[in-house]
């Protein structure tokens, strides 16, 4: 395998090829390392040899459906699972199927989630979601088979129709309205911990003590939790309204979709933008439902907090303070 002189970590993936070469053990991360510099590089061969190696029970997996195979083009992130994408001409009894497969490790909280989703929830959402067609499972890794279909991004006003749809059926779905439930749904997903991360700093600039980010987020959560997609943005909902991604489902609250979006549309990110969005767009009376606004608002900065809040939102911000205020007040 050629490693390229751009790639940031060099060190460390010269030291995991090493040891790949050498048949040694690999750590998930190194084997996550290894799996991004193929995509990356389009080097489809060592993806293969790469996976078939450590995973001997996938093999015929991997030798199956490698012809016609290519990258995604926009893949490559790795987080939890090893988020590696690429299309398979997949062999079926009903012939040649165009799909893509997405790595999980196995039995992580992110396959369980989508396990559960598609088995409790399929045909019964406001919204299509892409049909699995195979999972095959190994001792550290499984694959997943979704169906693929010629993918673009929607519009923001197509996800907000979206979204819309999809927080009207969650409200109407709450935790307690299942049978039953996989643990790992009640959880938030490692997506919003890692967010939650640098959220002291804008919450800061709106007044609000680092000290008092606990009891702000407990007064968040301290509502009704309802079933959520936890990822909603525009490059997971495709032209036909079809949405990917629901590794991250679980029950939060039903603000976590409204505000995870607004995040992830450009047009919001100054707050004033954001709050009349609330109101406009999202039809929340911002003086008539302050604890939801809040809510909304708190969810937004957890996934905008990269964005940085802008000092021209000194009125905003004050009305924020006020927000988060009355929600401590009236939940705490």
């Amino acid at each position: 395998m050629i490693f390229s002189d751009d790639v940031k970590p060099q060190q460390d993936l010269i030291e995991a090829g090493t040891l790949f070469s050498e048949g040694k053990e690999l750590t998930f991360q190194q084997v996550a390392l290894l799996a991004r510099h193929a995509c990356t590089t389009g080097d489809m061969a060592f993806y293969i040899r790469l996976f078939s190696q450590i995973e001997p029970r996938l093999r015929l997996h991997f030798q199956k459906n490698c012809q016609d195979a290519e990258f995604l083009s926009d893949t490559g992130r790795v987080f939890g699972n090893v988020n590696i994408f690429r299309k398979v001409q997949y062999r079926s009894l009903c012939g040649p199927v165009l799909a893509f497969e997405k790595i999980y490790r196995r039995n992580s909280a992110d396959l369980k989630r989508l396990q559960w989703v598609y088995r409790t929830l399929w045909g019964k959402l406001p919204c299509q979601m892409p049909r699995i067609i195979e999972i095959n499972e190994g001792r550290r890794f499984s694959v997943v088979l979704f169906e693929f279909e010629a993918f673009a991004p929607v519009s923001p006003g197509a996800l907000i129709e979206i979204l819309l749809q999809m927080n009207a059926f969650s409200i109407a779905h709450p935790a307690s309205g299942f049978d039953t439930l996989e643990a790992t749904m009640l959880e938030m997903p490692q997506l919003y911990q890692r967010r939650m991360r640098n959220l002291a700093a804008n919450l800061a600039m709106a007044g609000v003590p680092r000290t008092d980010l606990p009891a702000i987020q407990a007064a968040c959560m301290d509502t009704v939790h309802v079933f959520n997609h936890a990822d909603l943005h525009r490059f997971n909902v495709g032209q036909n309204g079809m949405i990917y991604d629901w590794d991250c489902a679980c029950f939060a609250p039903a603000a976590h979709d409204l505000g995870r979006a607004a995040a992830s549309l450009r047009e919001f990110r100054r707050l004033a933008g954001l709050r009349d969005f609330i109101q406009d767009r999202l039809g929340r009376d911002i003086t008539k439902n302050r604890a939801e606004v809040a809510r909304i608002m708190f969810f937004y900065l957890v996934y905008a907090a990269k964005k940085k809040l802008s000092p021209q939102d000194d009125a905003a911000l004050i009305t924020l303070r006020a927000m988060f205020t009355a929600v401590q007040r009236d939940l705490t």
